[in-house]
């Protein structure tokens, strides 16, 4: 644990002073992108005091900027399906964030609202008695939650030097140390640049360099584009030294991988993906196979590209920031999404989860709403969607559909 200061805090908020029982508070991690505010709350979900204390388990709920209320209502089905499988499922998000709240009474679960943008829907999921922990760039969040905050923004120098020697195989030297401190302080104790440098440069030792060596040339790299220290104030700036790491990176990636990982910015923001459905893609877009996916994968999560890499799970997660970046280095966005939707072949019995969920994302950026439209009208989809998924996910494309034709008509 890199960040053991607010790590302690956390903890201290959550649970009592013996850290034996949960604390039924809200609390909230606040800061900037890729200060690794979802790192801590993950790592605080692992810890063995905490799971002992929430002893009826922990829910994640994963939001995300654009929300809709729709999607807040599916949210909250969601958590009562886990809470009590093959529950109703509602059409209004009142009536199931009171079924919700309900399903809590006497539970000590600690619930986890993840990237949190819009304050508006946190009276939906929040209810007196229930422990929470929700993690949000947002200051207006806190308040409206009325959450003891703990900020996540700057590492000390230290702090970051150890998240950069995490990815060493052996221990620094005092002198390399001191190399690290420097390094630290002119990525500006940024934690997602820090995992992108930290795996470059294991790479580059892996290559044959010293250490010292290493960060000699990751400093030049930098300093040739213009960037000795990082202002983290100047988005600019920070797109800037974001852009030049995962250059950087990419670069150690076979060209065909390269590729393969741009086209992982078409899926959407703040989801798991997985890895089914990106073989889908890239099977339609460079004929692998399952082996030639895989494979393709472990390379880039080597290179710390992913923010979260589940071998169990069989998904990944994109940062934002990262998939805001190489959805730039796609020549045709739409003729990707297009693409996947030729990969699932037949959309009235799509091949998993993931595909029910968001085959009205994926038309709508494939500039298909035709096909939506035609889909939301044929018998087999409807029937074979509402057993795949639930009834809002089938209002949610509904609602894709209509608000996007309008707005064409009144263009």
């Amino acid at each position: 644990m890199n960040r053991p200061k607010e790590f302690d805090l956390l903890i201290s908020h959550l649970l009592d002073s013996d850290r034996q029982n949960p604390v039924a508070i809200t609390t909230a991690l606040q800061g900037g992108g890729g200060f690794g505010k979802t790192t801590l709350a993950i790592a605080l979900c692992h810890d063995e005091n905490v799971r002992v204390a929430f002893d009826d388990g922990m829910l994640w709920i994963q939001f995300r900027e654009n929300m809709t209320p729709n999607d807040g209502l599916a949210l909250l089905n969601q958590q009562i399906q886990l809470l009590k499988p093959n529950d109703n499922f509602y059409s209004e998000i009142t009536t199931a964030a009171a079924r919700f709240r309900d399903l809590l009474k006497d539970r000590d679960i600690l619930l986890v609202l993840d990237d949190v943008w819009q304050e508006s829907y946190l009276r939906h999921f929040i209810h007196d008695g229930t422990a929470y922990l929700i993690t949000t760039r947002l200051q207006s969040v806190v308040t409206r939650a009325s959450a003891e905050k703990v900020l996540v923004d700057d590492m000390t120098s230290e702090e970051a030097a150890a998240l950069l020697a995490k990815w060493l195989d052996e221990a620094p030297t005092d002198d390399e140390r001191d190399l690290l401190l420097d390094l630290a302080k002119r990525l500006g104790e940024w934690a997602l640049l820090l995992e992108l440098v930290g795996a470059e440069l294991h790479s580059l030792i892996d290559g044959g360099r010293s250490l010292t060596e290493s960060v000699k040339y990751v400093v030049r790299r930098f300093e040739r584009r213009g960037m000795t220290y990082l202002d983290r104030k100047d988005e600019n700036n920070r797109n800037l030294a974001i852009t030049i790491s995962l250059d950087a990176s990419v670069s150690r990636l076979k060209a065909d991988w390269q590729m393969r990982f741009y086209e992982i910015g078409i899926f959407p923001e703040d989801t798991d993906i997985p890895f089914d459905t990106i073989g889908q893609l890239w099977q339609e877009t460079a004929q692998y196979d399952d082996l030639d996916s895989e494979d393709a994968l472990e390379a880039i999560s080597r290179l710390s590209l992913f923010t979260r890499y589940d071998a169990r799970l069989r998904t990944v997660r994109l940062h934002d920031v990262i998939r805001q970046v190489i959805m730039g280095r796609l020549d045709d966005v739409t003729a990707i999404h297009s693409q996947l939707i030729v990969a699932w072949r037949d959309l009235t019995r799509l091949p998993d989860t993931y595909a029910w969920e968001n085959i009205a994302y994926h038309l709508e950026h494939a500039a298909k709403l035709e096909t939506l439209r035609d889909l939301l009208l044929n018998f087999d989809f409807l029937r074979n969607k509402l057993n795949a998924t639930h009834p809002n996910a089938l209002i949610n494309d509904c609602d894709i559909t209509l608000n996007r034709c309008n707005l064409h008509s009144q263009i």
